[in-house]
């Protein structure tokens, strides 16, 4: 091997076969210079370099520009499919090493979305980049106990096994009821005035605990609603506007209400939030425990104060 081709490693043929890829588009090495962001000077030494490691001529000056050879042509096509396939092999590897340091986090269905917000906001603001995933809470548990999640926020009750719980974090829930008289002057609920209305609620099969303790809660006024189940709870104002339905939802929802009644409800009707992780991860591939930083953004959103 000559000193010129010692000096023309494999990753510096890569530079020089775009360089000589750019004069050959081009058809000038000043228009090279430019597009790839170097000097003329540095286009013109490039090219230099890699016909001395070749032995052959590949372009030459000429009073109108750069004249490919017929050696060049032949090797255009090549050079061409060179230079792409090392961009996309480029480009390929660094989405591989995102996602090997990309963390999955699972969000439940009863999951504010100013909760989810803030937390995948507190995970970003470390670096870490992050991918939210939705399931029902069962989902969200099995995932995180497979290890194909790094935590999930989960509604309580739910059955978790092995996992590792985090803080439990508490938001007051309101009752939405279509008609004002259902609502005492003191702004509590007069649960007598429901007994002929049905429960909208979400799916059951977001958190079957869930759905059956809040259920069990209205035996303590004496109701045993007959329940209506929607897609999400987005959707149960509209119900409840018909005049049919009442509703316990969270403040977001509530909010979202046009024409219907909301009165804010006891602390056992309280949403409890908890996040979970498997009890062999508790730090994220970058850093950082999964619970405390999780914890500690739920804990910044409003009215949701944590419960030990």
């Amino acid at each position: 091997m000559t000193r010129s081709q010692h000096r023309v490693g494999r990753i510096d043929l890569l530079r020089h076969w775009t360089i000589f890829l750019a004069v050959a588009e081009e058809r000038s090495f000043r228009l090279a210079a430019e597009r790839l962001e170097v000097s003329q000077p540095g286009v013109s030494q490039g090219l230099r370099r890699l016909e001395e490691h070749l032995g052959i001529v590949l372009v030459r000056r000429t009073p109108g520009g750069a004249e490919i050879t017929a050696e060049g042509r032949v090797l255009l096509p090549m050079a061409r499919t060179l230079v792409k396939d090392a961009a996309a092999l480029g480009s390929e590897a660094r989405r591989l090493a995102e996602l090997r340091l990309r963390e999955r986090v699972g969000f439940a269905p009863s999951v504010p979305s100013p909760i989810a917000q803030t937390v995948i906001a507190a995970i970003r603001n470390r670096g870490i980049g992050i991918e939210a995933i939705h399931g029902t809470c069962g989902e969200l548990v099995e995932a995180v106990g497979s290890g194909t999640l790094a935590a999930a926020v989960i509604d309580e009750p739910t059955p978790i096994g092995d996992l590792v719980r985090g803080i439990q974090h508490s938001q007051q829930r309101w009752i939405l009821v279509p008609d004002p008289s259902m609502i005492r002057d003191d702004g509590q609920v007069n649960w007598r005035k429901l007994d002929e209305l049905e429960l909208v609620t979400p799916p059951r099969s977001d958190n079957p605990a869930g759905h059956d303790q809040l259920l069990s809660l209205f035996a303590r006024y004496a109701l045993a609603p007959k329940v209506i189940e929607v897609c999400g709870e987005s959707q149960i104002p509209a119900v409840v506007a018909t005049g049919s339905a009442f509703a316990i939802v969270g403040p977001d929802t509530a909010g979202l209400a046009a024409q219907e009644v909301s009165s804010i409800l006891p602390s056992h009707f309280d949403r409890r939030l908890r996040v979970v992780v498997h009890p062999h991860r508790t730090e994220f591939q970058a850093g950082g425990d999964i619970r405390s930083i999780i914890d500690r953004a739920m804990a910044a959103v409003p009215d949701i104060p944590p419960r030990p």
